[in-house]
């Protein structure tokens, strides 16, 4: 099938139109520009947050190893010593979710 210039010219701009129609414009953006700066503080805050609280954990358990650790020192000694060694255990402390978020 052979199109000729006046049908090809017509096409075109048929589907000029219906694609103005059917895309629309593109959103402005710029007017989102306080909103965008506050959302993106709003989540460095909650990384930040949650960056601490990772570190406690960790913190909590390196510590709980070092208390593990000393008390296997203490595993074939007498009774006394194993008494000491057991008043001093402490459970390790949760770290609680930052109470954030990012929206």
């Amino acid at each position: 099938m052979k199109m000729d210039a006046p049908n090809l010219l017509a096409g075109l701009i048929i589907g000029f139109v219906v694609g103005m129609i059917v895309g629309g414009e593109e959103p402005d953006y710029s007017t989102y520009g306080d909103e965008v700066v506050e959302a993106r503080y709003q989540c460095e805050s909650v990384e930040e947050d949650y960056a601490k609280a990772l570190k406690k954990a960790n913190q909590n358990i390196e510590d709980g190893n070092y208390v593990i650790d000393d008390a296997r020192s203490y595993a074939w000694a007498d009774y006394e010593d194993m008494g000491y060694i057991l008043e001093s255990l402490e459970g390790i402390e949760e770290v609680r979710q930052p109470k954030v978020s990012c929206y």
